[in-house]
């Protein structure tokens, strides 16, 4: 006779819960709508600020008389001519500059020297503005990121042929327009290319230094530290990178979604939050900033926080990958120092006056070693595992960054 009554009572308070949890879902649907709203507005402020901040910048122009046009149109009639599958003979030959060119790489190389031609009329624009449509979120259109490494690859194989050939002052001509094209490639607001704009730049500065370290006699000192104080300001960040990703979140985040709002709400603010401090911590470089993010990237990055799970990565290692870049400019301009100090007292100097090392913020030096009798040196930061590895590379364990002028036959 009781059971009945309690089933009758069970089955109300089912009801009941049902109903609460349906109203708290309600609540929650009008918090999620409102928040989005609120962070539409913030989004919408931050594009048109990106955009200002993109159409405002003049670029420097290195070589011949600049153009008031925008380099975006003519990289892009260019990669519409492209075969990108031939970006891999071309990457392989471009990792060095020194020896033969493979016939297969000539052959590519000789090809493609209308574009190359095209790609110096785009040097000469003072503007880049690829015109990312943020409003599409991660649909927006994006330049051909096979394409634009083929360009970067195009012009350093030709730095290589020229130097080879004899034309040193050429390679480093192109080494420097490969820097430039790389700052283009870094307006591109998206941000897996941007992050390989910074990769392609520092590759770049590599092959510039190994230049400048060959002690010879052709290569243009001068030009190269003007153009170098000229380009750096420009170069691409990895704190451009997190905004472009905030921008591209926002623009996915503003279009009608299937999801609760809630959960869109939640996971929206908090990983444009963490995104906004990643974008800080890569503009200071200081540790405390990097591994507070890290921190919050791994306690944001959780099932019930999808969004995030999906958008963020390792904020730690890419903000080293911008400090790389910037130490390679500080190693390449110290090593113009050093080869000018040769040219007028015949040696390389005892001890060198040197740059914060960007790599061990906040207080680490870059490193440098004097040769036998001055005929050479080894001029290193310390690379992203943030240790001094005594000028040493090429591993995981042992990744300085090194230009090295080694004594030759004719300096002992």
């Amino acid at each position: 006779m009781t059971f009945k009554p309690l089933v009758k009572r069970s089955g109300v308070a089912i009801l009941i819960l049902i109903a609460l949890l349906y109203v708290a879902s309600l609540i929650a649907a009008e918090w999620g709508r409102r928040s989005l709203r609120a962070y539409g507005e913030i989004w919408k402020n931050d594009v048109a600020a990106e955009r200002a901040r993109v159409a405002e910048r003049r670029l420097p122009v290195l070589q011949g008389p600049p153009l008031d046009e925008n380099a975006a149109a003519r990289y892009t009639t260019i990669l519409e001519q492209l075969d990108p599958g031939e970006i891999k003979p071309l990457f392989t030959a471009a990792k060095v500059l020194a020896g033969t060119l493979p016939p297969e790489t000539s052959a590519v190389l000789a090809k493609h020297r209308g574009e190359i031609q095209e790609i110096e009329k785009a040097l000469r624009c003072t503007r880049c503005d690829w015109a990312t449509k943020f409003e599409q979120g991660y649909d927006a259109p994006q330049p051909s990121f096979l394409g634009l490494r083929f360009l970067v690859n195009l012009l350093l194989v030709d730095a290589r042929e020229r130097v080879a050939s004899g034309d040193v002052r050429g390679g480093v001509m192109r080494c420097l327009e490969t820097i430039r094209l790389t700052t283009d490639d870094g307006t591109s607001g998206i941000f897996f290319q941007v992050i390989c704009a910074v990769a392609d730049q520092r590759r770049a500065l590599v092959e510039l230094g190994q230049l400048v370290a060959t002690g010879r006699p052709e290569v243009p000192l001068d030009e190269i530290e003007n153009a170098l104080a000229e380009l750096e300001p420009y170069a691409p960040t990895i704190a451009d990178a997190f905004r472009a990703e905030r921008l591209l979140l926002g623009g996915s985040m503003t279009q009608p979604l299937g999801d609760h709002p809630a959960v869109l709400a939640r996971g929206a603010n908090e990983v444009d939050s963490v995104l906004r401090e990643a974008e800080r911590a890569a503009s200071t470089n200081d540790p405390a900033d990097r591994a507070r993010v890290s921190q919050r990237v791994k306690g944001e990055s959780s099932w019930s926080n999808p969004i995030a799970a999906g958008v963020l990565s390792t904020p730690d290692a890419l903000i080293l990958e911008g400090a790389e870049l910037r130490a390679m400019y500080r190693l390449v301009r110290t090593a113009v120092v050093l080869e000018k100090a040769f040219r007028a007292t015949g040696q390389f100097p005892e001890s060198q006056e040197l740059s914060l090392d960007p790599c061990c913020a906040p207080s680490g030096h870059l490193h440098y070693r004097r040769a036998s009798e001055g005929m050479g040196y080894t001029l290193w930061s310390v690379g992203k595992n943030g240790r001094d590895d005594g000028g040493q590379s090429g591993s995981v364990e042992k990744d300085d960054l090194v230009i090295e002028h080694a004594p030759g036959p004719d300096r002992k």
